[in-house]
């Protein structure tokens, strides 16, 4: 679990969270930081499910529900995010806490944006190109992604990847935590929760 997670458990947490759903955790990272640093706990389970964050139902509430690294940009209508907020709402346990990071409008640079990310292991390097072209109009980053993996000096794969996010503006900063109950005063109730 990341230091910034475990801060926002400490501030808006009356007690350690023993349910967490890691929204859009893409390859888990997250969740096995949490599980190895449970593993010595009697019942602690990891699962993963391949769903839509923007709309999901469990049969179980959370002490906290998480969508870090940006994920919660990959919903770009919206009503995406509205259904997502109230299924969140839905299964948060009471006094629960949802914590999620967003791109940031004013974080983003002006385009064309270039960058790179070279990392070697053992046997191989990776090297990822980047270049997005920001349209502020909709508050949409598109990310265009090439990767090169190499194995000594012979090219062994490449491929190609486009994301685009949403954007948003709060007045600087680009996480937001809300207790279940400013939910709740919010008006997101009414997604299905466990038993509805």
């Amino acid at each position: 679990m990341s230091g910034t997670s475990r801060r926002v458990f400490h501030r808006f947490l009356r007690k350690r969270p023993r349910t967490i759903l890691d929204l859009g955790c893409g390859t888990g990272n997250h969740a096995i930081r949490f599980a190895r640093r449970k593993a010595r706990e009697a019942g602690f389970r990891i699962r993963l499910v391949h769903g839509n964050m923007g709309s999901f139902e469990f049969d179980r509430t959370f002490d906290a529900v998480l969508c870090l690294f940006g994920g919660f940009g990959y919903l770009l209508k919206t009503r995406d995010v509205l259904e997502c907020l109230r299924c969140v709402g839905g299964h948060l346990a009471p006094d629960g806490v949802f914590a999620l990071e967003f791109w940031q409008s004013s974080g983003v640079r002006p385009p064309p944006d270039r960058s790179w990310l070279h990392r070697t292991g053992k046997s191989i390097e990776l090297f990822r190109l980047a270049e997005s072209r920001y349209d502020g109009g909709p508050r949409r980053l598109p990310i265009d992604f090439r990767f090169f993996v190499f194995k000594g000096r012979k090219l062994i794969d490449r491929f190609h990847e486009i994301h685009t996010v949403r954007t948003y503006t709060n007045g600087g900063d680009a996480a937001f935590v809300a207790p279940r109950r400013a939910h709740d005063a919010g008006g997101l109730r009414g997604c299905p929760g466990p038993g509805a």
